[in-house]
């Protein structure tokens, strides 16, 4: 009996085909189906947020989102603010985190602000 080789070829092309597709038109990044993506949303002037602010955001979102679907960091239960420097410091030494030493206290400030308020991430 000849099997044909061809097919789990053409099945692993097919899957990176309809993977890129769904890269191109973002349905991977928005959870498909046409869901809208979660995210910290901050925006400069709303809210009590700057310029700054927004950005440490969006590199908090890009720097989770490398180990972290962005809804267990937008959903996570944090008592203290504190408690977002001992986390992120222990991220940051997790291999392939790609947080950076300098970039914690921005990263905190993020989450900070999200989990407690404007007040607080000062």
């Amino acid at each position: 009996m000849r099997t044909d080789r061809r097919r789990p070829l053409a099945a692993a092309l097919m899957a990176a085909a309809l993977v890129a597709v769904a890269l191109v038109t973002g349905e991977l990044a928005t959870g498909g189906c046409g869901s809208e993506s979660r995210g910290f949303g901050v925006v400069p002037g709303k809210g009590g947020a700057d310029q700054s602010l927004a950005r440490a955001c969006r590199l908090t979102e890009r720097r989770c989102t490398r180990c972290h679907p962005i809804d267990r960091v937008l959903d996570a239960h944090v008592s203290d603010p504190a408690d977002w420097e001992l986390y992120v410091s222990r991220m940051r030494r997790t291999p392939g985190s790609g947080i950076r030493a300098n970039e914690e206290a921005i990263l905190v400030r993020c989450l900070v602000h999200h989990s407690f308020g404007a007040q607080a991430a000062r």
